[in-house]
């Protein structure tokens, strides 16, 4: 997707940075969320991106960064999945959706729990290394 957040047209990506984003093409997205849940998901380097339409209307408040969806591509793929916003991994994979403020703040707050639950895969069972025959002492 190409954007633009006002330094001229480049991908989104780009313009995004690395890191946990949500990405919403809802105005109303900071406030929605509120200060607490902000303040916690700008403190695990999380983004939170408006991505409108070059009509759209701008973002009520910081800490938003606002991206042009030139070519329509993210405007066209929340109508396909009935959505408003998304979260994003930082490996730009998608977490979840949501349609409205409430069913974000739950995928965020979900989110955030599963970063700081302690518990990694490698600290599994099914991951606990096992022994070939051949490295048996």
């Amino acid at each position: 997707m190409r954007s633009d957040a006002g330094d001229g047209a480049a991908l989104f990506d780009d313009v995004v940075g690395a890191g946990p984003a949500i990405v919403s093409r809802s105005a109303t997205l900071a406030a929605e969320l509120g200060p607490a849940v902000v303040r916690r998901w700008r403190a695990l380097g999380g983004r939170i991106v408006l991505v409108r339409s070059p009509a759209g209307r701008a973002a009520d408040r910081e800490p938003v960064l606002e991206v042009t969806d030139l070519d329509g591509v993210y405007e066209a793929w929340f109508n396909a999945h009935r959505c408003e916003s998304v979260v994003m991994r930082p490996d730009w994979y998608l977490y979840g959706s949501a349609a409205d403020g409430s069913g974000l703040s739950g995928l965020v707050q979900g989110f955030q729990q599963a970063l700081s639950a302690g518990v990694t895969a490698s600290l599994l069972p099914e991951n606990e290394p096992t022994l070939s025959r051949h490295q048996r002492p």
